[in-house]
């Protein structure tokens, strides 16, 4: 007999995708073949799927075991196999055909076939706050997850994050590349894999409306949809702040003479106060009232209400107001200081 072997397949084939191998079996003659077995061990890299023969298949031992080929007869097998998604480089796939009747040109009894490994993976990624929305000055943490769609593995996976300017970042689990807040090295995300990392921080004080922040991915993989590798979150802020005033003076005046208050306004937060306003109705009987919001050096008329704009988070501000007492006032000076805010 003159058995020859062909063997077909793709070229090229992607890691984690299937390919199928074609073997394809010819008895020449003159006379029929018996006991013939093909040995085809799948390559390295690689997992058995499939099979379609018309013998006995075992792909644990890699043979086709077809038993009698006639003369002038053909047989085929389609062996399909799965590449793992970690395979690199190349697959070389070998069979070779044998048999009890002798064969009189063995140079035709075996085939190769080399397929090139590319990769590619589908990267996504999406982040979420853990609460929306927030409040000025306090906490923030975000949470970043990664997943891999695959079909082969993503080699040396960048993360970066884009902050807001007005975020603050204070830790973050996995820590962050060394001397880094804002990026996150993984030497290997598998297919089929995901990664979260969560980011805690602060929001700076003076913050108003929201804070914008962009995390971005990037691969020495290639990625078949980049579109999915860039996500956006925007997270409301609003402002509360606790604001505070006392009021203090002299027990006693003299009319005639001058008399000083001072008002002492605290904010406590968390955020910073807007167009805080500091309203207080003086006494008839105290004339030409002046106050100041530097200690003593300028002074300007008062007019019942003096507007500071805003009052940071953690910080204070005194205003003294003078005025001189009626000189024919006889009783008790009684008064009450207010301070409001834009801010909740």
């Amino acid at each position: 007999a003159d058995l020859s072997i062909e063997k077909s397949g793709p070229s090229v084939g992607t890691a984690g995708e299937e390919i199928t191998y074609t073997l394809n079996l010819i008895n020449s003659g003159p006379s029929d073949a018996l006991k013939v077995m093909l040995t085809d061990s799948i390559p390295a890299g690689t997992e058995y799927v499939a099979d379609s023969s018309k013998g006995t298949y075992d792909p644990t031992a890699g043979i086709w075991t077809v038993g009698t080929l006639k003369e002038a007869s053909s047989s085929s097998i389609d062996i399909t196999v799965r590449i793992l998604s970690d395979t690199r480089g190349s697959l070389t796939d070998t069979v070779v055909v044998s048999s009890s009747t002798p064969d009189k040109d063995s140079s035709n009894n075996k085939a190769s076939l080399i397929t090139s490994v590319e990769t590619s993976s589908d990267l996504s990624i999406t982040k979420s706050s853990l609460t929306d929305p927030i409040v000025a000055g306090e906490g923030l943490v975000y949470s970043i997850n990664v997943v891999n769609s695959g079909p082969s593995d993503a080699q040396n996976v960048l993360i970066t994050e884009n902050y807001d300017a007005n975020f603050i970042f204070s830790s973050s689990s996995p820590s962050p590349d060394r001397g880094k807040t804002n990026s996150w090295t993984f030497k290997t995300i598998k297919a089929g894999d995901s990664e979260t990392i969560s980011i805690t921080g602060t929001t700076n004080t003076s913050t108003l409306g929201s804070v914008s922040n962009e995390v971005s991915i990037t691969s020495d993989t290639a990625d078949k949809d980049p579109l999915n590798n860039t996500f956006t979150l925007d997270t409301s802020i609003e402002s509360s702040a606790d604001l505070s005033i006392e009021k203090s003076g002299p027990s006693v005046g003299t009319a005639g003479e001058e008399i000083t208050y001072t008002l002492n306004l605290t904010n406590s937060g968390p955020s910073d106060a807007q167009n805080v306003v500091v309203s207080d109705t003086l006494p008839a009987g105290l004339l030409n009232p002046e106050y100041s919001l530097d200690a003593g050096a300028t002074w300007s008329n008062w007019t019942g209400s003096v507007s500071l704009a805003t009052l940071a988070f953690a910080t204070s501000q005194e205003i003294s107001i003078t005025g001189m007492v009626d000189s024919s006032f006889l009783g008790t000076f009684s008064n009450s200081a207010t301070i409001t805010s834009d801010t909740a």
